[in-house]
């Protein structure tokens, strides 16, 4: 048996060295897999930047626009519930927070920037 085995030895030996003579990185699996690992990573990334919506952008912006307005139209009701009232909470304190002021400076700005565009498209 253990002549079979040197010859084996000896023959897996002549093997190795015929697979390095044609190819010298044929035994360096790590380095190789590391690497194909790597391009694989890569592609998925360019894969995920790629898949961001072109839409999104536009959707989110509308959006804010959407409840700006209604913030808008929602201050207009109140506002004219107040003047519904009248002279009935005159005597009361009321309280406004830094917070809702640049609301209201907010919302201020939308109102002339929407009666600007008004008056641009009457022309």
């Amino acid at each position: 048996p253990s002549t079979a085995f040197k010859n084996m030895k000896r023959q897996a030996k002549i093997d190795i060295q015929r697979a390095l003579e044609e190819d010298p990185s044929v035994y360096q699996y790590d380095e190789i897999y590391d690497s194909m690992k790597e391009e694989k990573e890569k592609k998925v990334a360019v894969s995920k930047q790629d898949k961001t919506s072109k839409y999104a952008k536009n959707l989110i912006r509308n959006a804010a626009i959407r409840k700006l307005e209604n913030d808008r139209h929602f201050e207009r009701k109140c506002q004219r519930e107040l003047e519904d009232e009248g002279d009935e909470f005159a005597d009361k304190e009321s309280f406004i927070t830094s917070s809702y002021k640049n609301k209201l400076a907010e919302l201020a700005v939308l109102e002339e920037e929407h009666k600007r565009m008004a008056e641009e498209e009457k022309r």
